[in-house]
């Protein structure tokens, strides 16, 4: 037979195992609901008031602490991609606190904010070029227009002159018929 105290001691052991049973339910309740949040994009969701789940507070801050990574690291891409599509270079994507996959996506949006910055450079360089490219051909082209309009003035003038040396023989050649 079991004494009372045996009876007790096994009572308490299950009533201990429940009690924990429902914080392992609670937390992992709370854990479903944020990660529900954070799939329908609310970043800034996290699992609260973790100190009532003893053993499993690391746990819980761990999940908390990805939640931080991933929220940053979506931040500071939109920042940087949101400056750099703007035309504005000088806003780099923080990669301090950035680890692993994090800190190689962060690398590459500093890379790819970098290149579309020299892109834009030459080619606003390439755009100046053929700026004045063009001003130049334009300027020839009046300039030979210029020439060719000089020259039919100066040609118009010579026909002038000789029609009025032809109009003048003329007219001597008709006095002399005259005569």
């Amino acid at each position: 037979m079991s004494s009372l105290g045996d009876t007790l001691r096994r009572n308490n052991g299950d009533g201990r195992r429940r009690a924990g049973i429902s914080m392992y339910q609670k937390a992992f309740a709370k854990t479903e609901e944020v990660c529900r949040q954070v799939a329908a994009g609310n970043l800034e969701a996290r699992i609260t008031e973790i100190e009532e789940f003893g053993e499993l507070i690391g746990f819980l801050d761990s999940i908390n602490n990805v939640l931080d990574l991933t929220d940053a690291f979506v931040r500071e891409s939109g920042a940087s991609l949101e400056y750099a599509s703007q035309g504005k270079y000088y806003r780099p994507f923080l990669e301090t606190g950035m680890l692993g996959d994090y800190g190689r996506g962060a690398s590459l949006i500093n890379q790819a904010r970098d290149s579309m910055q020299e892109m834009e450079k030459s080619a606003a360089s390439a755009r100046i070029q053929v700026a004045d490219e063009l001003e130049q051909a334009v300027s020839s082209v009046v300039g030979n227009i210029a020439a060719t309009a000089e020259e039919m003035n100066v040609a118009a003038l010579e026909m002038s002159d000789e029609a009025t040396a032809a109009h003048q023989q003329s007219i001597s050649v008709a006095g002399a018929a005259e005569q």
